[in-house]
């Protein structure tokens, strides 16, 4: 039996899971590069999310997806500069404001209205995927927002 669990209009549940797969695969061969403009793992990781979900996904749906990327990594990348014990470790010492004024030069990056208002997600493509009809709008939002996950693994653990 194939399986048909997500679709969009332009792409079958195998096309759009190879795109991600191309997508994964891209933007961990982009974390590598040894770059060191601040600048550039925001670009390359929008270049890869547009490159590889083009295909499958509306022009909309591309650059919320992009967007939602970029702001998790800037959210990741101001915790881990914002760290104690990494600022210790570097010999660096950044307010959160000179974070901000570092990333404020690089283009294409969401602001911090746009981060406090968004919801992260685990999974940003699932909004804009139909479902073959098994998933509830309310399943689908459960895997999104790690819920699924949680009592997946308390049932793993509870196997074990």
């Amino acid at each position: 039996m194939l399986t048909s669990g997500f679709a969009t209009e332009k792409c079958d549940h195998g096309n759009i899971t190879a795109s991600l797969r191309k997508l994964r695969t891209c933007t961990n061969a982009k974390a590598d590069t040894g770059e060191d403009d601040i600048c550039h793992p925001f670009k390359s990781s929008r270049d890869c999310v547009t490159n590889n979900l083009q295909e499958c996904f509306t022009e909309a749906d591309v650059e919320r997806i992009a967007k939602e990327t970029v702001a998790d990594i800037r959210i990741a990348s101001s915790n881990l500069l914002l760290n104690p014990a990494f600022q210790k470790s570097q010999g660096v010492f950044l307010t959160e404001a000179q974070v901000d004024a570092l990333y404020s030069s690089c283009p294409n990056i969401p602001d911090k209205i746009f981060l406090e208002n968004m919801e992260s997600k685990p999974f940003s493509a699932l909004d804009a995927v139909t479902t073959d009809g098994n998933c509830t709008e309310i399943e689908v939002n459960k895997v999104n927002t790690g819920e699924c996950v949680k009592s997946e693994m308390e049932i793993a653990k509870s196997q074990i």
